[in-house]
C-alpha cells in the first residue's frame, strides 16, 4: 500500500471503531456473558501489564492509501514487545474463555490484527530498516470472577496482516464515501431550504433565531413557548439549516412520549416536502420495536430470537439500502429488517453513528443501563433538542432509581428450577432485613453489602446460566434486568439517594420491597448534557425557569427564552372557581356543586370539554356522580389501566362526534403531548392544583431541597402540580381560529405564589358565585358568534 497516493479529506478511524464496523460478523449477542465494568477492566488491564513486564500502552499511528483516499488508523496497545516482535491485547471477562462466543472472540483476534498491520506499517514509514517477515499475535483472558488468565498466541506473516487490514479498510473507505456524500445531499438541500409556512407565527422567528445561533456556538438554552405556538419546526428548522452551514454534523431531537415521537417525524415529513434529503432515524423502544415483542416472529425453543442469527452478516446490504432510503422511519425500519431478517431494534441502534438526524427518547440519552453507546461519547458536534423538557425532571428520577420486591423474586424462583435456590436466598435476605427494623415503612442511608453483594452473585448466576445455553422464561429475564438496575444504581447512589424498605403483610405471606429512590438526579445529567455541543430544552411550562435548570441539572450560565403567546386573548375565556372546595375533605361534600359547575359550561355550548382530577379516586367519584344526576348529557372517563391505543381510539370518537364531557387525569395522556384544534376540544375545568399525592416518596424530594436552602414545598408540591395545570390549560387553543374556555375551580388559584406563576398570556378573571359563571360563559360564546373565521394554520 503507498502512502504516497494523492487523497482529499483524510479520513480518521480507530482500530476498535475499525474492527467493529468491517471485521464484526455472525450472531448478534443476545443474554450472553455481561461484560466487566470500566473500572473492573481498567484495574485488570494495569494488574497484567505489571505482571507481564512489557511495555504498556503503546499508541501506534499509520496512514495508508485506499483508493486514491486517505486514510489515518490509530490505537493503543496493551502489550509490545519490540526485540521479538510481539503484541499483546488484554480482554477481560466474567466467564471462562471457552464460554466467550465465537464471534467475540474472532472480533477480538480482528482487532489485533490491525494492531498488527498498523504497528509494521509505522515502522515502514518510519524507514526501519529490519522490517519483521511476521508477528505473534497474543490474547491475554482475565476472569474476574476466579482472578484466573489463559493466552491464545497466533503467528501471522506481514502479507497476511496487509491483506486483512486492506479489506477492512476497502469496506470502511466506501462506507465512509456514501456518507460523505449523504452529507453533501443534506448540506445543499438544508441551504436552500425555505421555511415550510407562507409565513411565522409570532415567536416562532425569534425561537428559530435562538436555536440556529445555539447550533453555531454552543451552550445552553431553556424555551418555555406556549402550546400551539410551533415548537417542533421552530427547532428542527434551524438545526438543519445549521446543519445545513455545517456548523453542527447531527441534530438529535428527544421526545418523552410516542405523541412527540410522531410529530417530530411529522416535521420531518414536511421538511422533506420542502426540500430537504437527508438521513434520518426514528428510534422506539425495543418493546414496540422487536418482532418477538409485537408478535412478528417466535424464539427458537432455545429462546434465542431466529433475527438475531447472522445478524452481522446481512447487516451490511440492510444498512446500505436504509442510507440509500434517507429518512428511516418506523414501518420502513421494519420492512428493511423484515426483508434482511435481521432484529429491526438492533438495526435501528447500527444506523444511528451514520445519520444527520435522530429522534428517540430520553433514556437513550440518560438513563444509565438504557443509554446508548454512541450517546456516552463526546458530540461535540451535535444539538439536543429535548421536546417537552418538564417531563425529564421525573423522568431522571425514575432513570437513577431501582426497586426490588421479594414477591418479584420468589415468583421467579417458581418459574426458574435450575436458579431457585440463589434467588430464594436474595429473597430471604430481603425479609431479614426487613424484620430488622420494627417499622412497615422506614428509610435508610444506603443498601447493606451483603443485599448489593448476594444480588451481584444472582446477576452472574443468571449470566452463566444464559451463556450455558439454558432456556429462559420470561420472569427471569425480567429478574435479570431488575438486577441489572439495581446493581448499577447501588454503584452510583449518593447524597440524593434514599432507601426504602416496605413491609407489608398479606395474611401470612409478608412481600418486602427495597427501592433506591433517587430524590435529585441533577448530579447525573450535567454530565450527560456536557458531551454535547448545543442543548435547547423547550416546553410550554419551565417556570419558574431557576427550579428547571437547577433541578435538570444544567449550568449558571443557561440562558433562557420566554415567547408570548402567538393568539388572540380574547379567544380564550379563562375563569377562576373559588367557590367550590376541591381538598381533599371536602370534595364529598362539594361534589354536586362541581358537577353543577361542569353541567352549566356544557349548557353553555354544547361541543366536547374535559374535565381534568389529580387522582383517579376523585375522577371516579364524580364520574359517577354526575352520570347520575345528568344521564341525557354523553360522557366518557380514563381509567388507570388505559393504553395508549385506547386514547387514540377516543381521540378518533372526539373527531367524530364533537359533543361530550372527558372525566381524565391532570398530567396523563390526554392532558399532555395531544393536539385538539377546533372543535375537537373547546373547553377545559382543571379542578385543584394538580399536587402530586402525598407519599414517602415525595416526601423525601421536599426535604432534599429544604436540606439545600430551598423551599422544599415548592419543589416537591407546587411547581410540578402547576406544569401539570398549565399543559392541560394548554389542549384548548391550538390554532388561531380556536375558541375555548378554561375554569381553573380551585380558591388558591389567587394566592400569589400561583399568580407568580401564571404565563403573560393568561388573563383570569375571578368569579363569585354559579350565576355569574353561567352569565361570563353566556356572554363569550355570543361574542365568539359574530367574529370572523380565521384560518387556523396549525405549524
Amino acid at each position: 500500500m503507498s502512502k504516497k497516493a494523492s487523497a482529499v479529506d483524510l479520513i480518521k478511524v480507530s482500530v476498535t471503531k475499525l474492527a467493529l464496523f468491517s471485521c464484526k460478523q455472525g450472531d448478534l449477542g443476545g443474554m450472553g456473558p455481561a461484560g466487566p465494568t470500566a473500572q473492573q477492566g481498567i484495574r485488570a488491564h494495569k494488574r497484567l501489564q505489571n505482571l507481564l513486564q512489557m511495555d504498556a500502552e503503546v499508541r501506534v499511528v499509520c496512514q495508508a492509501s485506499i483508493d486514491n483516499q486517505a486514510v489515518r488508523l490509530s490505537g493503543r496497545m496493551d502489550l509490545l514487545d519490540k526485540s521479538a516482535h510481539k503484541i499483546g491485547e488484554i480482554k477481560t471477562t466474567r466467564v471462562p474463555q471457552a464460554k466467550l462466543p465465537i464471534e467475540q472472540a474472532e472480533l477480538h483476534w480482528s482487532q489485533l490484527m490491525l494492531y498488527g498491520f498498523c504497528y509494521l506499517q509505522e515502522m515502514r514509514d518510519a524507514d526501519t530498516h529490519v522490517i519483521p517477515a511476521e508477528l505473534t499475535l497474543q490474547i491475554y483472558y482475565t476472569n474476574l470472577l476466579d482472578d484466573s488468565h489463559s493466552v491464545d498466541s497466533r503467528t501471522l506473516r506481514s502479507e497476511e496482516l496487509e491483506q486483512f487490514a486492506t479489506q477492512a479498510l476497502e469496506r470502511y473507505v466506501e462506507w465512509i464515501k456514501l456518507i460523505r456524500y449523504r452529507q453533501k445531499r443534506t448540506q445543499e438541500s438544508a441551504k436552500a431550504l425555505a421555511f415550510p409556512h407562507p409565513q411565522y407565527r409570532a415567536g416562532q422567528r425569534d425561537m428559530a433565531a435562538v436555536t440556529y445561533r445555539l447550533a453555531r456556538d454552543g451552550g445552553e438554552v431553556m424555551c418555555e413557548a406556549p402550546t400551539g405556538i410551533g415548537k417542533t419546526i421552530s427547532s428542527l428548522f434551524p438545526a438543519i439549516k445549521a446543519l445545513g452551514a455545517g456548523e453542527i454534523k447531527h441534530v438529535s431531537y428527544l421526545t418523552a412520549k410516542t405523541s412527540g415521537r410522531e410529530t417530530a417525524l411529522a416535521t420531518i415529513t414536511l421538511l422533506q416536502d420542502a426540500g430537504l434529503d437527508t438521513s434520518a432515524v426514528i428510534l422506539r423502544s425495543k418493546k414496540l420495536t422487536c418482532f418477538c415483542s409485537n408478535g412478528r416472529c417466535e424464539r427458537q425453543d432455545d429462546g434465542i430470537c431466529p433475527m438475531t442469527i447472522g445478524f452481522f452478516d446481512r447487516l451490511p446490504e440492510a444498512r446500505l439500502e436504509a442510507m440509500n432510503l434517507g429518512v428511516v422511519d418506523g414501518d420502513a425500519l421494519d420492512d428493511l429488517a423484515w426483508k434482511h431478517q435481521i432484529c429491526p431494534f438492533e438495526f435501528a441502534l447500527q444506523l444511528l453513528p451514520w445519520v444527520s438526524l435522530a429522534v428517540c427518547d430520553y433514556n437513550y440519552v440518560f438513563d444509565p443501563l438504557v443509554k446508548l453507546g454512541w450517546y456516552a461519547e463526546s458530540r461535540k458536534n451535535t444539538i439536543l433538542l429535548i421536546d417537552e423538557a418538564h417531563n425529564l425532571l421525573d423522568r431522571s428520577r425514575q432513570m437513577y432509581s431501582a426497586k426490588v420486591t421479594r414477591g418479584e423474586l420468589l415468583n421467579a424462583a417458581k418459574h426458574n428450577n435450575s436458579l431457585a435456590k440463589p434467588i430464594k436466598r436474595l429473597a430471604r435476605l430481603l425479609l431479614d432485613y426487613a424484620d430488622d427494623h420494627n417499622d412497615d415503612l422506614s428509610v435508610r442511608e444506603d443498601l447493606p453489602d451483603h443485599i448489593k453483594q448476594a444480588a451481584s452473585d444472582l446477576t452472574d448466576e443468571i449470566v452463566n446460566s444464559f451463556s450455558d445455553g439454558q432456556e429462559y422464561s420470561d420472569t427471569l429475564f425480567e429478574l435479570f434486568k431488575t438486577l441489572c438496575r439495581l446493581g448499577v444504581i447501588a454503584d452510583l447512589y449518593n447524597d440524593s439517594h434514599k432507601t426504602l424498605v416496605q413491609r407489608e403483610s398479606k395474611g401470612k405471606y409478608r412481600e418486602v420491597s427495597i427501592h433506591l429512590w433517587c430524590t435529585d438526579a441533577s448530579k447525573f445529567l450535567n454530565p450527560c448534557f456536557d458531551n454535547f455541543k448545543a442543548k435547547l430544552l423547550f416546553s410550554a411550562t419551565l417556570r419558574p425557569a431557576t427550579y428547571y435548570r437547577d433541578a435538570l441539572g444544567l449550568a449558571d450560565t443557561t440562558q433562557r427564552l420566554a415567547l408570548a403567546s402567538p393568539f388572540d386573548k380574547d379567544k380564550c375565556l379563562q375563569l377562576q372557581i373559588p367557590f367550590i372546595d376541591t381538598r381533599f375533605r371536602s370534595r364529598e361534600s362539594s361534589a354536586e356543586e362541581l358537577c353543577a359547575l361542569i353541567k352549566s359550561v356544557f349548557d353553555a355550548k354544547s361541543g366536547n370539554y374535559m374535565v381534568f382530577f389529580p387522582s383517579y379516586a376523585y375522577l371516579n367519584m364524580i364520574y359517577e356522580r354526575f352520570r347520575s344526576i345528568y344521564p341525557s348529557i354523553p360522557i366518557w372517563r380514563q381509567h388507570s389501566d388505559d393504553l395508549l391505543e385506547t386514547r387514540d381510539e377516543q381521540l378518533k370518537k372526539m373527531a367524530v362526534s364533537a359533543v361530550g364531557v372527558g372525566f381524565v387525569i391532570l398530567g396523563g395522556s390526554f392532558a399532555e403531548g395531544v393536539d385538539y384544534p377546533g372543535e375537537k376540544l373547546i373547553g377545559a375545568i382543571v379542578v385543584s392544583l394538580g399536587l402530586p399525592g402525598n407519599g414517602l416518596e415525595q416526601e423525601l424530594i421536599a426535604s432534599n431541597y429544604s436540606q439545600a436552602g430551598m423551599d422544599g414545598y415548592n419543589y416537591a408540591y407546587r411547581y410540578p402540580g402547576f406544569t401539570r395545570v398549565q399543559q392541560s390549560v394548554g389542549r384548548v387553543i391550538r390554532t388561531t381560529s380556536d375558541c375555548g374556555v378554561v375554569l381553573l375551580v380551585d380558591d388558591r388559584f389567587s394566592q400569589r405564589v400561583y399568580q407568580d406563576l401564571y404565563p403573560d398570556h393568561w388573563h383570569v378573571r375571578r368569579l363569585s358565585n354559579i350565576e355569574e359563571t353561567k352569565s361570563s360563559l353566556a356572554d363569550f360564546w355570543e361574542a365568539e358568534k359574530t367574529k370572523p373565521v380565521e384560518d387556523g394554520l396549525n405549524v
